[in-house]
């Protein structure tokens, strides 16, 4: 454990700090990950089939409906499961 001093009021304060105890500075910068990027993927992969259904239906009934069915189903799937990444 070493001191350091806090960049804003200049106190001397842990480096294991995760902020300054006396102004509330954050020492250590955060970061958030990101989504996935095999959550992104899907999420691209299954908005396209929907629109391929959209495109479809209009000369295939049946399949371009499945596709659409399909596109949207996976594409909730991948928004729920970036979503539980995140949590």
């Amino acid at each position: 454990m070493t001191l350091i001093s806090c960049p804003d009021c200049g106190k001397e304060i842990s480096d294991l700090a995760p902020a300054c105890p006396s102004c509330g500075r954050p020492i250590k910068a955060t970061t958030i990950e990101a989504t996935g990027k095999t959550w992104k993927k899907l999420q691209l992969v299954y908005g396209s089939l929907i629109i391929m259904g959209f495109f479809a239906v209009f000369s295939y009934p049946f399949l371009g409906g499945l596709l659409c069915v399909a596109g949207l189903a996976g594409f909730v799937r991948a928004r729920l499961g970036a979503w539980w990444q995140h949590g």
